[in-house]
């Protein structure tokens, strides 16, 4: 798929925000098919015309699903943009 420059800046400018709000807050709490995991922000890709973004699973034995969600799903969990601000809203008001 091919942006054009005005697509592009508006790209640039989202990914600006979203790397700026996760490097304030890279912990985040998800739920998963697995269960409730921490994780951490990695980094932020584009594919198919989407961003995604990488966070990875924290061991921390609070969060009683971590081995479960390990086992299951792996270290990595990936979200959309929209995943993304949906579970951000819920963490913030949580």
């Amino acid at each position: 798929m091919k942006l054009n420059t005005e697509k592009y800046n508006d790209l640039i400018n989202t990914t600006d925000c979203i790397n700026a709000l996760c490097k304030q807050k890279p912990m985040m709490v998800i739920n998963t098919q697995c269960g409730t995991g921490k994780y951490r922000f990695k980094k932020l890709g584009y594919k198919d015309g989407d961003l995604l973004m990488e966070f990875m699973l924290i061991h921390d034995s609070d969060f009683k699903d971590t081995d479960v969600i390990y086992h299951k799903l792996g270290d990595y969990c990936y979200l959309t943009l929209n995943q993304f601000l949906y579970a951000y809203k819920h963490y913030v008001s949580a």
